[in-house]
């Protein structure tokens, strides 16, 4: 498994050079694309953490 997320990861990572040669040819700039990467990051990885059940911090442990 960790080695198919390797793999995943470095395609994506690769891609990433391509999606960003075509919404800059739409007319997209680097802080709309950034934000438009980090959004999408966020919602997966808040889903993948939804579905697993992960408790996140609170109190103390959030402030440390």
């Amino acid at each position: 498994m960790g080695a198919l997320l390797v793999l995943l990861s470095a395609l994506s990572f690769g891609a990433m050079a391509l999606f960003a040669k075509v919404l800059y040819a739409q007319g997209m700039d680097t802080h709309s694309l950034l934000m438009l990467r980090f959004a999408l990051a966020a919602v997966l990885l808040g889903g993948l953490a939804w579905a697993r059940g992960a408790r996140f911090p609170t109190g103390r442990a959030l402030a440390n």
